[in-house]
């Protein structure tokens, strides 16, 4: 076998099977175009609204106002950043809760739903943000334990920002006392 056997075999080749070959090339081109438009597509349009933050809340006045005057500032002490599947187990209630994200505003950031839907999607957040808490519940049952009870409130905002193409589902938990302060504000 010489050279030009060999040459001539691969034309025979290629003669016999390029449709093959530009078909599987075309077709991985494709595929990987359209792999990456959805790619593209979905970081254009995200927004995390698969994560769900919890966070205890809190008002400090601190010095940062003009001559060093104390300014409100709301402190965000973050006890989880889940995936929103983890702490709401149901399909609907994560279904509502991204749906009433998508309907908020930078200027309006809280998730409102329906008067139907209301008490049943946040009774199941109550369930899952009552997780962190359940150590203290069980303290009490401590006869020398030092736990106290708090009167809290929570509330479900969407944080979105112009500039950025991701935002947070937050449930925010403060204590009571505190939204009854008029000063704290």
């Amino acid at each position: 076998m010489d050279w030009n056997d060999l040459f001539g075999k691969a034309i025979e080749l290629v003669k016999d099977h390029w449709l093959k070959a530009v078909v599987a090339l075309a077709l991985t081109m494709l595929s990987g175009a359209w792999t990456f438009f959805w790619a593209w597509r979905k970081w254009r349009s995200r927004y995390d609204m698969d994560v769900l933050h919890i966070s205890q809340n809190s008002i400090e006045m601190r010095p940062t106002g003009k001559d060093g005057a104390s300014e409100p500032w709301l402190i965000l002490d973050v006890h989880s950043e889940n995936q929103l599947s983890d702490d709401i187990t149901h399909p609907i209630p994560r279904r509502l809760i991204k749906q009433a994200a998508s309907r908020t505003t930078e200027s309006q950031p809280f998730l409102k739903f329906s008067d139907a839907d209301r008490w049943h999607v946040l009774n199941i957040v109550r369930l899952a943000i009552a997780e962190p808490f359940k150590i203290g519940t069980a303290a009490k049952m401590l006869p020398d334990a030092k736990v106290g009870v708090v009167d809290a409130v929570f509330a479900m905002t969407y944080e979105r920002y112009t500039n950025m193409r991701q935002g947070k589902i937050r449930v925010m938990i403060a204590p009571r006392k505190m939204l009854d302060d008029s000063k704290a504000f």
